[in-house]
């Protein structure tokens, strides 16, 4: 019910994302255009058996960076807001500097 109610007050500005595509059935045209990052983490959740019963995905933010880019690994997060759920993926990049290297050597 909160969910049904933030949709109706929202803008997808708020959230940082685009909108879902979505088709025209008489025309059969694209309606709204979807960010194929997107349609790749809705291919990825659906894949996931212990979210399939989270129901289906209402919308996924950008991955934001967590760590600061001059660190030796960065860490980013995606918002994934299902009806009644937010499931939070984290994923970490390890980017050891080349003079960290030869520091070692």
């Amino acid at each position: 019910m909160v969910l049904h109610f933030q949709q109706a007050k929202t803008t997808t500005a708020d959230w940082g994302v685009k909108p879902r595509a979505t088709t025209d059935t008489a025309s059969g045209n694209v309606v709204v255009g979807s960010t194929s990052t997107e349609q790749r983490f809705t291919d990825e959740l659906a894949g996931l058996p212990q979210l399939a019963s989270l129901g289906p995905l209402f919308r996924s933010t950008r991955a934001e960076r967590l760590t600061e880019p001059e660190a030796e690994y960065q860490v980013t997060c995606v918002k994934h807001v299902f009806t009644s759920h937010i499931v939070l993926q984290a994923s970490r990049i390890f980017c050891v500097a080349l003079s960290t290297v030869r520091e070692r050597a």
